[in-house]
């Protein structure tokens, strides 16, 4: 889960065949607990691993909002059925949009659900084909057709939830893959899961190390990744000469200086 900027601020390393809903609650109080003192967390965004009830009383008991994409059952499938030509709103050129209100057996209050209705480009069924195949064929060919989000922010539109969704708490994708690609966490090199899980949480430290590293860079650095950083910082060509019994690293006036000014900074922060 992240934080801000991307700083990763708790990590649940599993075993490969654990559900993806397993604890999820409990890995959401145990990062509220990791951020800084007077910092909480008022907005959550999950897939459907996290559609589930105690995670939405949690949330509104916390004044936290939350967008998490909904899991379609019979009940959501009808409430769908159940909303009117007129009430769909055109969202795209491929994807039209509505809500209704709905509930889970366990919720201690209703919530919106905000459907997304997309236009596939294969042949149209019949109207009466509903009564030839089985529940669950056509269950499966409805689940390609419509997306629906759960959320308890009312004030917001249905497209400005959407577009709020989609967002993926601000690319967290791309911060996933810096984390795998650049500190090598798409390697284990154990198959002993504490010794992996000891390993990625060295991976995920020395991924929040960077970030911090970062903020003390000059403005046009700060936008690169660790590999562009490592070229630009790390790799610098010098000659080792040895003189007067002094082992000396040559490298250009340039680097001297950027090198130089990085240090001072690095001991300014160090000081507040």
């Amino acid at each position: 889960m992240g934080y801000n900027n991307g700083w990763v601020i708790d990590v649940d390393f599993r075993e490969g065949n654990e559900s993806p809903a397993s604890k999820n609650l409990e890995f959401i109080k145990q990062c509220t607990l990791q951020l800084p003192l007077g910092v909480k967390f008022d907005r959550f965004r999950a897939d459907s691993a996290s559609y589930q009830a105690d995670i939405f009383n949690y949330c509104e008991e916390k004044n936290i909002l939350f967008t998490v994409t909904a899991k379609k059952n019979t009940n959501v499938f009808e409430s769908i059925k159940s909303i009117k030509d007129e009430a769909w709103q055109t969202f795209s050129k491929k994807e039209k949009i509505a809500e209704f209100t709905h509930t889970m057996q366990d919720t201690d209050n209703a919530f919106r659900m905000i459907v997304i209705k997309i236009k596939k480009d294969i042949t149209p069924t019949l109207p009466t084909l509903e009564e030839y195949i089985s529940d669950e064929v056509m269950m499966q060919y409805q689940d390609e057709i419509y997306y629906c989000i759960a959320t308890n922010d009312n004030d917001l539109t249905p497209s400005e939830i959407i577009k709020l969704h989609r967002q993926r708490g601000e690319t967290s994708e791309n911060k996933i893959k810096e984390l795998k690609n650049g500190f090598n966490m798409n390697y284990l090199p154990s198959s002993n899961l504490e010794a992996n899980a000891f390993y990625f949480h060295i991976g995920t430290v020395a991924y929040n190390l960077f970030l911090l590293f970062k903020q003390i860079l000059d403005e046009n650095l700060q936008k690169h990744t660790v590999k562009t950083i490592r070229y630009k910082l790390y790799n610098i060509a010098g000659k080792v000469i040895s003189h007067a019994r002094e082992t000396i690293l040559k490298v250009n006036e340039k680097f001297v200086k950027l090198l130089q000014i990085i240090r001072q900074r690095a001991y300014e922060e160090s000081l507040e």
